[in-house]
């Protein structure tokens, strides 16, 4: 059963600041993520306190879970839902805006796409990317539409000149725990992020980035969130070029690490890209730039 912090558990001072409601089981993968996306909005309404704007309260839960007993104007940051359905919270006249993962660009006047970000116990170790000890790593479960990715495994295993960590399991969030595998991502220079079982976006996504890999994968949504992302798309039909299958997963490899100087440029951009727009403070500051402009 999922347990809800009610506005009766908040001290005085986090009320005059920003009510956040944590609707999320212990276990979620976004629980962190709001969380730090919620504390960046309670600093800059901290300050806009002290000059007279009003404060707000923020609700998170998962798609389809009931939402708590909360009086006044509420925002809501919602996620668990891959079919990018719109929400029954659309209608509730108390709910200004949704935040919502899955979730496309003029789907509906309150909804706004927000980030997937990385799992919570991701946990990115500085590593200077000349010194990563993997080419290239994927680490997933196995899904059915990824079955022309893993026909190019064996690519990757019969080339000596390429340093890989494959490793494939059953079920979601199945595999290596998760410090074993930050250690792996943070040694990686490119993270290969295939379709996900139901949708193109990925946790995996937002971890390389963080980790300032170079992402290769799959067309992402067209939003704010993907729009001129510094990611390497791979093709959905090859092409065979003097031998060679162009567009698939291995040549974007093989090209990507004939040119190191280009490919740290690459990684330069991974890193700009995930502090630059979707870690919390600017996901935050794009948050209230939505409210206030959905308020004017």
């Amino acid at each position: 059963m999922t347990a809800c912090y009610s506005l009766e558990t908040l001290t005085m001072k986090e009320k005059l600041v920003s009510n956040y409601i944590d609707c999320l089981p212990e276990n979620n993968l976004e629980k962190k993520y709001f969380k730090e996306i919620a504390d960046e909005i309670r600093v800059a309404l901290s300050w806009q306190k002290r000059t007279g704007n009003s404060d707000i309260t923020i609700v998170a839960k998962n798609f389809g879970d009931p939402m708590p007993d909360v009086p006044g104007e509420k925002v809501v940051f919602m996620n668990a839902d891959e079919q990018y359905r719109i929400p029954d919270e659309v209608n509730d006249p108390d709910i200004k805006m949704i935040f919502k993962q899955y979730c496309r660009e003029g789907q509906h006047e309150k909804l706004r796409p927000l980030p997937l970000g990385p799992a919570k116990d991701f946990v990115y170790t500085p590593n200077a990317f000349e010194d990563r000890i993997y080419d290239v790593t994927f680490i997933g479960q196995i899904a059915q539409n990824r079955a022309k990715f893993y026909g190019e495994i064996y690519n990757f295993l019969q080339d000596d000149s390429i340093s890989s960590f494959f490793g494939l399991y059953q079920g979601f969030n199945k595999g290596l725990d998760m410090e074993s595998y930050s250690k792996v991502l943070s040694n990686t220079k490119i993270a290969i992020c295939p379709h996900g079982s139901a949708s193109p976006e990925t946790f995996r996504f937002f971890e390389a980035m963080s980790a300032n890999c170079v992402v290769i994968c799959a067309h992402q949504p067209d939003n704010w969130i993907y729009r001129n992302a510094p990611y390497n798309v791979v093709a959905n039909t090859n092409m065979i070029v003097n031998g060679v299958t162009v567009g698939s997963t291995y040549h974007i490899v093989k090209t990507l690490l004939s040119d190191p100087k280009k490919l740290k440029l690459l990684s330069d951009q991974s890193k700009q890209y995930y502090y630059g727009r979707v870690c919390a403070p600017p996901v935050a500051q794009y948050i209230l730039s939505e409210i206030k402009e959905k308020g004017s």
